[in-house]
């Protein structure tokens, strides 16, 4: 099935909801897939990125909370118990 833009403008106008570009959600696509834990490689393939590097570039910012989870699981796999705190510097 192909995106039909006319369409979905005259749906988003009786809907209410406010204009957004399509190309508006690649951001909002590659957030939630880095978020879920997706390889950022496969995350740059989607996107069509010549390297994965534009990607983690790009989406840089999540990395402060995907830190934090990460040591949270490691921690879990080593201790088989729920990490209480974790200091990031």
């Amino acid at each position: 099935m192909l995106f039909n833009a006319k369409k979905m403008t005259c749906m988003d106008y009786f809907v209410g909801l406010p204009k957004i570009r399509f190309h508006a959600t690649r951001h909002t696509h590659a957030t939630l897939l880095l978020l879920q834990g997706v390889n950022p490689k496969i995350v740059s393939e989607r996107l069509g990125h010549a390297d994965v590097r534009i990607s983690l570039d790009t989406y840089s910012h999540l990395l402060p909370s995907m830190q934090k989870e990460t040591a949270i699981m490691f921690g879990k796999m080593l201790f088989e118990e729920e990490v209480e705190e974790v200091v990031l510097n």
